[in-house]
């Protein structure tokens, strides 16, 4: 046989062996593909979520210590979050537990709304804190190591350090001194809007202090200066040197400390004319008090002196007589 054709021969039959093995091997692949598509899907068992192990709050337990070990618990047993809500809900009691019933369905299904609506019905917010930590007192009894704990505890849930960074809590000191150091009005202004930047208490302070009144200036006027009038004789005193002199009773004390209102009776006769002794000055009084003599008493018919004018002895010859008697040179 000539090796030319025996060489074509031997190549065509290579060319259908392949033929045949590729056709065989497109079979084989399309019955896989038909075997698989014709196979049901196998459903997966579905998770059930873990029994209930939370311990039931109690009337003693603080309730955002209660709700911290809930969490941690919840993280140790990996938990889903979306099963928080739930796992959380029959172990509440009390105001929690109010609080969680006064929610819509769709909120009670989400930890993190129902963690703030116990926190905010039960009054447990950072402002609480800081007054705790402000207002703290040592109890009785209580030895300095837990004083000084309890201390740490109120002021690490009033700044929450380890949620904040250190502009941030040393932002929120700040904003606390700024408020102290403005008026008692305008501090409880800025405080019942609970600014969260000092920015924010900035503008506050400044609104609140823009609306008021602008106060008027208060005129000065002279201090008056009383000018005692000088009398022309002598200052009257008392009847006696040794007894002091005065117009009235001395002032008395009301229970408060002040001055008692003073019962004023009328007078007829000056102090000078009364023949009774007058009632004593203070110190300072008898001071401003001249030396005082008796006036003499004169007549101001005949000028005599130890009598008045209506006992005058010679009233008749004074007066009477110098009218009805004739003068002797007339009789001559």
């Amino acid at each position: 046989m000539d090796p030319a054709a025996l060489n074509t021969m031997m190549e065509a039959q290579a060319r259908r062996h392949e033929e045949t093995l590729a056709a065989v091997m497109e079979r084989m692949n399309a019955m896989f593909l038909a075997a698989n598509q014709r196979r049901e899907p196998v459903a997966e068992p579905a998770v059930a979520p873990p029994k209930p192990k939370v311990v039931k709050m109690s009337l003693e337990d603080d309730p955002k210590a209660y709700l911290t070990s809930f969490e941690r618990q919840a993280t140790a047993a990996l938990w889903p979050r979306e099963w928080w809500a739930t796992q959380l809900g029959p172990n509440l009691i009390g105001e929690a537990q109010a609080a969680y019933h006064a929610l819509t369905h769709e909120q009670a299904m989400d930890y993190d709304v129902v963690k703030k609506a116990i926190l905010q019905r039960l009054d447990i917010t950072e402002e609480t804190h800081r007054r705790r930590f402000r207002e703290y007192q040592r109890p009785e009894g209580v030895r300095p190591r837990v004083m000084a704990q309890q201390l740490v505890d109120q002021v690490t849930r009033w700044l929450c350090p380890g949620e904040r960074t250190a502009e941030e809590v040393a932002e929120i000191v700040t904003i606390e001194q700024f408020i102290q150091l403005l008026g008692p009005e305008a501090s409880n202004w800025v405080s019942r809007h609970r600014p969260t930047t000092l920015d924010a208490a900035v503008r506050l302070a400044e609104g609140y202090e823009d609306s008021m009144p602008t106060p008027l200036p208060t005129p000065i006027h002279p201090t008056p200066t009383f000018i005692r009038p000088r009398m022309a004789g002598p200052r009257p005193g008392p009847l006696h040197p040794h007894t002091p002199f005065t117009s009235g009773p001395a002032p008395s004390r009301s229970p408060t400390g002040g001055l008692a209102p003073q019962h004023w009776r009328p007078r007829s006769t000056p102090s000078w004319g009364r023949t009774g002794a007058p009632s004593p000055l203070s110190g300072r009084q008898r001071d401003n008090q001249a030396p005082w003599a008796p006036l003499p008493l004169e007549c101001y018919r005949c000028h005599g002196v130890g009598h008045l004018a209506r006992n005058c002895p010679s009233a008749m010859e004074c007066g009477a007589a110098s009218h009805y008697l004739v003068p002797a040179t007339e009789e001559e």
